[in-house]
């Protein structure tokens, strides 16, 4: 999986939704994507290619996929 992949139907964002509490609001794309980062820097993955980082595989004992 690629970050391209981490993303949810464009029609959350254009579509306001029917019913609920939130009823007629629709998702902002750009809050989206922060928290999109937020849940990397979480995780401690590489916000740009969406890998673990190296300590967080080293941590997890998975040295051996690590690129170092």
């Amino acid at each position: 999986f690629r970050r391209a992949d981490d993303t949810i139907p464009d029609r959350f964002f254009t579509d306001a939704f029917t019913l609920g509490p939130e009823e007629g609001a629709k998702l902002d794309r750009e809050a989206f994507k922060e928290t999109l980062e937020e849940y990397y820097r979480e995780r401690e993955w590489d916000p740009r290619t969406t890998r673990p980082k190296d300590a967080k595989l080293r941590q997890l004992g998975l040295d051996f996929v690590s690129a170092v």
